[in-house]
């Protein structure tokens, strides 16, 4: 193997470095300055080129191949800045005190338990003064029960007030929303009530409302001839990518059982499209004149299908690697598989450089090259004459090399490893292609009313069945292994155990092994180190939970949780925001509310690790202490009536908490009132939730 068979492998590579390093060290240089590096580059480069055609200069092509990768890299750095929308001057976060704005909606709408959520592109805010012509990204959230009626793609929208910044993780291991939407370019949200005027209504692109209009016609076919409400979901998860009714439940089964992806419209989706086309007109695929008009059929089916899904970014991720796939073999070029996958990637990255921090996009590629890669290895290890058996094994080849490839991604992402993923993806990926097709066929005989309904109800029991089968998998002893941590420099040596591993294999040289054993001691050590610091861990912690007062405590590797009653009947939401600092602190043991003291003066104390907290919930309005009481900290809730002068005059403490239970009006009141007497306060409502090494 030599790298110079991989030249667009090798560009996208260190662009992406390029990327990476815009993302996480955007100080370096200014884009301006940057853009002038790139431009010397450039010229070095074709210097070297020029004079490397003499041989008496090819001494040159390093500095050549050196000067190329350097002006990529610094490419990637510039794309990722310009991209920023935050770093224009047209952003509309530059302008003070907005009071109203103008935004566009610019996709279909998502529906929300609550609320619809739109994505929107501001085109104009307003001051006290004027108005302004801006620029700049936004989610609106509207209540379902919204006297108006819900907005449209295209739709121009007048809204009183001023979009809000999204907040960063108010908790420690919380999930981080707010760096997650900075990778759409979002930076601001508003949740608006009845403030807001249709200025004009279905102004967006042509193509994007006929791709809507066709995606919502689809899912009114399917909720006319799917009578089941989970089956109907599912249908309309697995063909259209709409996934706003599946049921916790049974997202929580296909995740145990590694069958999730088949929910997510994206590449398998896209494969089987193909695969059909292959079925339909695979003999022109090869011949000389006729392979066009296979490459022009196949073209046309991914595109439509990727219409009809309202362009889905992970549809068209996969819809643009096959593009790339079929225009190269329709050209004859002389390039291998992982070339054309990188020249696929390099092209959406040049269109979006934060789609390399999507989870998607990286799952998608690393299981592509996966697959292309260790696939064929691993079905050569095992030959069978049955020709299902055959089958079989193919396709659990498929999944096991798609597993290689992205377990670090999983168990870094999702804290998490189905066992038995090969055996669900026998029964989720048959199951998936007679879903789509039977959807399509579905969508295709819609206008004669008895063949629609007879194959609604044969799909509906094909998705009765295969959820039927998930669920027992999902019952087997240890289908799962839960609450794994890695952090990303531990998933990084993993892919490096992976890859030292896979070339001391190929070609069995004791360089890859010698590697592969310094780099496993390495990651057995990280681990050690971790756990130890996790055995000998001692602090208190007060969460930042909206609504809700919870205190939580831990030695080692046990945790005791203070909660009040309604988050402790709503352990799905408490587990959305302690979870994941459970399984990075390795926590194994967890009890709740035990220890807290009300004394006679209905004064509610704990005492842990040596400190006293004091909540002050509803105090009596006659309570008066005949002396201070000493305590560490005092948590003030929504339930407390009584100035800070009242709690300072009774109270001898360190720190006062302004609680994440309180209403805004009480936090903004309370936190005014501590700076002007003087109090030492944390307010976890405004600045999250604080975490005390004891």
């Amino acid at each position: 193997m030599s790298w110079a068979q991989y030249p667009l492998l090798r560009v996208t590579a260190v662009y992406i470095l390029g990327i990476l390093m815009g993302i996480h060290v955007p100080e370096v240089m200014a884009p301006s300055d940057m853009m002038w590096a790139v431009g010397l580059l450039t010229l070095l480069a074709i210097l070297f080129r020029v004079l490397t055609r003499k041989r008496v200069f090819y001494r040159l092509n390093l500095w050549l191949s050196l000067t190329l990768f350097a002006a990529f890299c610094l490419y990637g750095y510039v794309t990722t800045q310009l991209f920023n929308e935050k770093n224009r001057p047209d952003h509309f976060s530059r302008v003070d005190n907005i009071t109203a704005y103008q935004v566009q909606i610019s996709d279909d709408g998502q529906v929300k338990s609550k609320t619809y959520r739109f994505l929107g592109e501001i085109h104009a805010v307003k001051d006290s003064v004027k108005w302004y012509k801006v620029n700049g990204k936004v989610y609106v959230y509207f209540p379902k029960d919204t006297i108006e009626p819900r907005p449209r793609y295209g739709d121009i929208l007048l809204v009183n007030g001023r979009p809000d910044v999204v907040l960063p993780p108010g908790n420690p291991g919380e999930f981080d929303y707010k760096r997650f939407l900075a990778y759409q370019n979002v930076h601001h949200q508003d949740f608006i009530q009845h403030d807001w005027y249709r200025l004009e209504a279905g102004s967006g692109n042509a193509i994007m409302t006929l791709a809507y209009q066709l995606r919502s016609w689809a899912s009114d076919q399917f909720s006319t001839h799917i009578s089941g409400p989970r089956e109907r979901h599912i249908v309309q998860a697995l063909v259209l990518g709409i996934k706003d009714g599946l049921d916790r439940e049974l997202t929580k089964a296909y995740a145990a059982t590694g069958a999730m992806h088949v929910l997510a419209v994206s590449g398998l989706h896209v494969g089987i499209i193909y695969l059909i086309v292959v079925m339909i007109f695979g003999k022109f695929k090869d011949k000389k004149y006729t392979r066009w008009i296979f490459a022009l059929l196949s073209l046309t089916a991914l595109w439509s299908y990727a219409m009809l899904t309202g362009f889905s970014p992970s549809v068209l991720r996969a819809v643009t690697m096959f593009s790339f796939i079929i225009v190269a073999r329709v050209t004859r070029r002389q390039t291998n598989i992982y070339n054309t996958l990188a020249a696929s990637a390099f092209l959406l990255l040049l269109y979006d450089p934060f789609m390399i921090m999507s989870v998607g996009f990286q799952l998608s590629y690393l299981a592509v090259a996966g697959i292309v890669f260790f696939q064929p290895r691993i079905y050569g290890l095992w030959s069978l004459e049955n020709y299902w058996l055959d089958k079989l094994w193919s396709m659990t080849a498929v999944a096991i090399a798609a597993q290689i490839a992205t377990f670090p991604l999983g168990l870094l992402y999702f804290h998490k490893f189905p066992v038995f993923f090969a055996v669900s993806n026998l029964v989720v990926i048959p199951g998936a292609l007679a879903t789509l097709v039977g959807g399509l066929l579905v969508l295709v005989t819609s206008w004669i009313q008895p063949v629609a309904v007879f194959l609604g109800d044969l799909l509906q029991f094909i998705v009765t069945g295969m959820n039927y089968v998930i669920f027992i998998i999902e019952r087997l002893p240890y289908a799962q292994v839960n609450d794994i941590y890695i952090n990303p420099l531990q998933a990084g040596m993993l892919f490096g155990l992976i890859l030292f591993f896979t070339l001391a294999t190929v070609f069995k040289k004791p360089v890859y092994l010698y590697a592969f054993t310094l780099l496993f001691a390495s990651f057995i050590f990280s681990a050690g180190v971790q756990a130890y610091q996790n055995s000998i861990q001692s602090n208190l912690t007060f969460y930042n939970i909206r609504g809700h007062t919870v205190i939580e405590a831990l030695s080692g590797q046990d945790a005791m949780i203070w909660a009040d009653s309604s988050l402790m009947n709503n352990r799905n939401k408490l587990d959305f925001h302690v979870g994941t600092n459970h399984i990075r602190s390795g926590i194994t043991n967890v009890s709740f509310n035990t220890g807290i003291r009300v004394d006679q003066r209905g004064l509610e104390l704990i005492t842990s690790h040596g400190k006293s907290i004091l909540l002050l919930k509803k105090t009596p309005s006659n309570l008066k202490l005949k002396e201070r009481v000493e305590v560490d900290y005092i948590i003030y809730t929504r339930l407390c009536k009584k100035d800070l002068g009242w709690v300072r005059a009774n109270f001898e403490f360190d720190s006062l908490l302004l609680d994440g239970s309180l209403f805004k009006w009480q936090a903004e009141r309370l936190k005014q009132e501590a700076d002007d007497l003087d109090i030492p306060y944390h307010s976890i409502f405004h600045q999250g939730a604080l975490q005390v090494n004891i």
